[in-house]
């Protein structure tokens, strides 16, 4: 699963909740997720530049009235897979926008007095307002219990060889594989956990436990597994699983960004810890400390002696006199 996508997943089901005044801007937008990239917002007729980042953006959103964000497939948009890596819709009370996933602007999609291309060195996320309104998809409320079965029931009739159900999983957040890089306070989960979708954590959590281990079991360097003992047919059948698997993880996934939480909050069995001193001064913007801040201090201070060596000496000319 990629960065982006993982992204997309955490935008909508967070913003979403900060739209709808359940959590606070504060609670989450320090994720790890949004660590390491640069993202925009642009409009895609003229490509304008409307927000440098997704803060700006949901602040925007909110004094526009937004109410919910819904994450959608470039299949389901109707937009061409191959170039669109999907999108996500903002709804309103009466209306409802686009914004699609497009790679960063080239020099052709600028204005003539941009810049000629990306000064981003990390990775960039573009969105991309599209014209006219769009219909708001309806708010769907997910029966998980109802979905797992669907996931063990479709991932069986694709395995040929014994039945492979996700199993139940952890009722814990699902967490992203990356959360182990991160620091304590960046490590959140990829969508809010409550108890409305903690069923929907604990199915990404044991989907994503039957792709990892397929991964491992198929790996080219893995060459003591029996996978590379089967025949052509049988390795086929294996992928035609995991090809399987990878949808139903795609359908929870959307399912998680697009469910409302009652009562979402960043995460109610992690709690986010604040940074300490030391990470602090790591992460956070510097306040100027080294030669260009002491200088102009040096400076003041001598001009302040000045002065009043100045007027001392006019005083004693004139007590003089």
């Amino acid at each position: 699963m990629s960065g982006d996508r993982n992204r997309r997943i955490a935008l909508c089901a967070y913003g979403s909740a900060y739209l709808a005044g359940r959590i606070v801007m504060e609670d989450w937008y320090r994720h790890g997720l949004f660590s390491q990239v640069a993202m925009q917002f642009r409009v895609a007729v003229s490509g304008q530049l409307l927000a440098g980042d997704f803060v700006q953006w949901l602040l925007c959103l909110r004094q526009r009235g937004a109410q919910r964000l819904h994450m959608a497939e470039a299949e389901e948009l109707g937009l061409d897979d191959r170039k669109c890596a999907g999108g996500i819709v903002v709804c309103f009370s009466d209306s409802s926008e686009l914004w699609a996933c497009y790679p960063e602007p080239t020099e052709a999609a600028l204005p003539e007095d941009g810049p000629a291309h990306s000064p981003w060195a990390a990775e960039l996320d573009c969105y991309w307002l599209q014209a006219g309104p769009m219909t708001a998809p309806p708010l769907m409320q997910v029966d998980w219990p109802a979905l797992r079965s669907q996931a063990e029931s479709a991932l069986e009739e694709k395995m040929a060889y014994g039945a492979v159900k996700p199993g139940d999983g952890a009722a814990a957040p699902y967490m992203p594989t990356s959360a182990g890089e991160w620091a304590d306070w960046q490590r959140l989960p990829l969508v809010p956990f409550g108890a409305g979708n903690a069923a929907g954590h604990g199915l990404l959590s044991a989907l994503h436990e039957k792709e990892a281990g397929f991964r491992n079991y198929a790996h080219p360097k893995n060459d003591s597994s029996d996978y590379w003992l089967l025949d052509e047919d049988a390795r086929a059948a294996w992928e035609a699983w995991h090809a399987e698997l990878e949808v139903w993880r795609r359908r929870v996934e959307i399912a998680l960004a697009n469910a409302c939480v009652e009562k979402g909050i960043a995460c109610e069995s992690v709690p986010m810890a604040q940074p300490t001193a030391e990470v602090a001064e790591l992460t956070e913007p510097a306040t100027p400390v080294g030669k260009r801040a002491v200088l102009p201090g040096l400076m003041a201070v001598a001009v302040l002696l000045s002065l009043i060596v100045g007027a001392g000496y006019l005083i004693w000319r004139f007590s003089a006199r």
